[in-house]
């Protein structure tokens, strides 16, 4: 009945916000009271978006790569590079985020801007 389905959705909801709270780590809290809008995130002369990026299939605006970073730990994005070698900077969650946005424009870049992250050997 639906009693029960609320009283089911509602544990899976708390089970939910408990799990999260495990996985946050120091200095999320502040991105998370202040998150970056899109136009926030500012371009400099070495990471202007070119036309050729933009007409690339795989182009993604900047909104669809802060959606994906934002997930991931402050060590995880001080930990990746894109195929310039260019690292996030920052002390806090909001400034890696600013600076890592720009350092990537398409799917296949994005992916290996994740990925570089990960370690050598597991």
């Amino acid at each position: 009945n639906s009693q029960d389905l609320e009283a089911g959705l509602n544990a899976l909801r708390n089970d939910y916000k408990r799990e999260q709270m495990t996985f946050r780590k120091k200095g999320d809290e502040d991105y998370e009271n202040d998150p970056i809008e899109e136009d926030e995130i500012k371009s400099t002369a070495s990471t202007k978006t070119l036309q050729d990026e933009r007409d690339d299939e795989g182009f993604l605006t900047k909104s669809q790569r802060l959606f994906v970073l934002e997930f991931f730990t402050i060590s995880a994005l001080r930990s990746m590079r894109n195929w310039k070698g260019r690292v996030p900077s920052g002390s806090n969650k909001r400034e890696l985020l600013m600076t890592a946005v720009p350092l990537t424009k398409t799917k296949v870049q994005l992916m290996d801007f994740i990925l570089s992250a990960c370690p050598d050997e597991i």
